[in-house]
């Protein structure tokens, strides 16, 4: 790689390239957009949060395992996130939603942690408020030591099992590398993730509820969605 690509950074046509860090807003962006399922309303609710050198990304991912989510069918059966939060409280009690998950996006210099949610467009209310109600459960629901030991476990596991494809520990040294500098194996990581406990995982959910949030709906109606303000005033009040 030093061969090939080693000078580039002493080359002029790449020396004087501009790097400016992200900088997150927050806002809302309602559009009309007719999916396969003429009758779905989409919502996506974030945050920003942790970033690729931030001390807390390990409980950032807990988190992300903790809440879990899915679609309304499933076959069941072992790893399938049946136990999370999403799923045992969203999934199985609202019939008419679709699909629930939770998910992260990391970056050099921010992150993005999402809760996204469908269901027939006269449902999109509801369905909002029961997103912006499992987001707040995040810090004000404390997860118990059954959930996180449970997720932990699952996290590590699945970057155990990524690192069987040679492929995926190709693509994850490059990545590494460009940002740390370094390569941390699976059990280096494994480790990184049972050092984290519920005041982690709790500071985590805290700090990403106190941004602005994000609200995105898409669907041939989306009259029925709240609006960003009103999800934002909800969200204070329920974490002062």
């Amino acid at each position: 790689a030093n061969e090939a690509f080693g000078d580039l950074r002493s080359n002029e046509q790449f020396a004087n390239i501009e790097h400016e860090q992200a900088r997150y807003t927050g806002g809302q962006l309602k559009m009309k957009y007719g999916f396969e399922s003429a009758e779905d309303t989409h919502i996506a609710l974030m945050f920003e949060t942790e970033n690729w050198k931030s001390d807390d990304l390990m409980a950032l991912c807990v988190l992300n395992m903790i809440m879990g989510g899915g679609g309304s069918f499933s076959a069941g059966g072992p790893g399938k996130g049946m136990y999370t939060r999403l799923y045992r409280e969203v999934l199985g009690s609202y019939h008419w939603i679709n699909h629930i998950s939770c998910s992260h996006q990391i970056y050099d210099d921010s992150g993005i942690f999402a809760l996204y949610g469908c269901a027939q467009s006269e449902q999109a209310s509801e369905l909002c408020s029961v997103m912006v109600r499992e987001a707040i459960n995040m810090l004000v629901r404390p997860p118990t030591e059954k959930e996180i030991k449970r997720a932990k476990q699952a996290l590590a596991s699945n970057i155990c099992f990524e690192f069987e494809h040679r492929h995926i520990v190709f693509e994850d040294i490059a990545r590494q590398v460009n940002v740390y500098g370094t390569h941390k194996s699976p059990e280096m990581w494994r480790d990184d993730i049972m050092k984290v406990d519920k005041d982690d995982v709790l500071r985590v959910a805290k700090k990403l509820l106190q941004t602005n949030p994000t609200l995105l709906a898409m669907g041939n109606d989306v009259s029925r969605v709240p609006q960003h303000e009103e999800i934002k005033t909800v969200i204070k009040e329920a974490i002062a």
